[in-house]
């Protein structure tokens, strides 16, 4: 995901990033439950998951930016 900018409304820091036609996380778990019936993200899932949230939060702090909003 490509940030393409940010700005600052009021005290808070919005972000522009690249739609996600998927949905979230949770939007994924549960087309998975529908599906086939599976309760959560296997291994590989959430090691790709923690891998893509943590660069992304390290992208941030080395633009001296700070996220204090990740969402479940």
């Amino acid at each position: 995901m490509q940030l393409h900018t940010s700005f600052a409304v009021v005290n808070e820091l919005w972000m522009v990033l690249d739609y996600m036609d998927r949905g979230s996380c949770l939007d994924q778990l549960n087309a998975r439950k529908e599906e086939k019936d599976i309760e959560g993200f296997g291994a590989p899932e959430v090691k790709w998951i923690l891998r893509e949230t943590l660069k992304a939060l390290m992208y941030l702090h080395q633009q001296n930016m700070i996220h204090r909003d990740i969402k479940v």
